[in-house]
């Protein structure tokens, strides 16, 4: 059976190609292909223990200045700096493929977007990130809880990683690759049913031209990074 969604959504508008949104994270100070990498943000030891959360394991978290905490002030545990990475490399990816610039393992190229939506940042998205990513779970949330909001998670050592920082690309870097594994996906933007629980579905979340929203939260649980990014509206 297929689903009747696709990638490719016709929108009014496509903005910023990939030189462009390196251009923005190079003033942004931020770290993808093409840009700088970023300034390290000072990260203190943080038990996660907000009232009326249960948070069984401890949870290091990036603990910004006032300086570093202007996009969502009210919340605890992100700095700009993450969020503006996690936001371009996202943009930029989602560019590349609008232009028709994803190249597979063959040298071939994956089928542009007719248009796509570019991301903005969320804090209630965020809020919702970090609440989860803070009780250290091991697999992703249940899709029941988040209503209308996608979700990509990501455990990897912490090992080799310096920072927060490089947490946040691997996990951006292996939710998009995800792609190399499915070769259909260069004949066909269209979403098959039996894909749902697949690997692919990270690649799928991040490209859906339908999604407008982005939030996202990493944190140290022992010797291993959690990340998690909340998309809205979920990819089905």
């Amino acid at each position: 059976m297929v689903a009747s969604y696709v990638f490719a959504i016709t929108i009014a508008s496509l903005t910023a190609s990939s030189t462009e949104d390196a251009n923005v994270c190079r003033a942004r100070r931020c770290s993808i292909e093409g840009g700088e990498k970023s300034e390290n943000a000072d990260t203190y030891k943080f038990l996660y223990s907000r009232k009326g959360m249960n948070a069984p394991t401890s949870a290091e978290l990036p603990v910004p200045t006032s300086v570093e905490n202007q996009i969502c002030s009210s919340n605890v545990g992100m700095t700009d700096t993450l969020r503006s990475q996690f936001l371009d490399m996202h943009n930029y990816r989602r560019s590349l493929l609008a232009l028709g610039k994803v190249k597979r393992d063959d040298n071939s190229y994956l089928l542009p977007a007719t248009n796509m939506l570019q991301l903005r940042y969320d804090c209630a998205l965020e809020a919702a990130a970090l609440a989860y990513a803070s009780k250290c779970p091991s697999h992703g949330s249940n899709v029941e809880t988040r209503r209308d909001e996608g979700e990509n998670f990501y455990k990897i050592p912490s090992n080799g990683l310096a920072n927060f920082e490089d947490g946040a690309k691997a996990a951006v870097l292996a939710w998009w690759d995800a792609y190399r594994n499915y070769p259909d996906i260069a004949e066909s933007t269209i979403f098959r049913m039996n894909y749902v629980g697949s690997k692919v579905t990270s690649f799928t979340q991040m490209a859906w031209a339908k999604s407008r929203k982005l939030g996202c939260s990493i944190v140290k649980c022992l010797s291993n990074y959690i990340v998690i990014c909340r998309y809205s509206p979920r990819y089905v």
